[in-house]
């Protein structure tokens, strides 16, 4: 019995990924193109997915773990574009890498990143989603 629940919960959260956008940089047409997989909110207590795009650094590390910890389970977390994932073009400067703070479930490389990225990292999240 305990199967069958966990994988209707499992399913209907697949299907309805609900989104907090956390953009900061030259990645903001992301919510644009995210719209067309999964519904964006405004409140990280009714977000199962955090999307992070842009730097991230010292100051925004204590914001988005604020947002992760808001959020309710299952939470999942995908970085969009090289500088959310390892610093991209600002490496050098005071640039963390997120999945040393936060478990990323799914990271989308480029600069600038592609709809087909973003496409194949949404179905790589829900598969991930549909394994548990």
């Amino acid at each position: 019995m305990k199967n069958i629940f966990k994988f209707v919960q499992n399913w209907a959260v697949e299907k309805s990924l609900t989104a907090y956008v956390y953009k900061d940089g030259c990645c903001s047409f992301l919510e644009n193109l995210l719209s067309n997989y999964i519904q964006n909110t405004s409140n990280p207590h009714h977000a199962d997915l955090l999307v992070v795009s842009g730097i991230v650094n010292k100051k925004s590390i204590a914001v988005l773990e604020k947002i992760y910890n808001q959020m309710p389970a299952p939470k999942y977390i995908l970085t969009v574009g090289n500088c959310s994932i390892n610093g991209g073009i600002f490496k050098n400067n005071d640039v963390i890498q997120l999945k040393n703070f936060l478990p990323v479930s799914v990271e989308i490389p480029g600069c600038p990143v592609s709809s087909d990225s973003i496409r194949q990292g949404i179905k790589e999240l829900r598969n991930i989603i549909r394994r548990e």
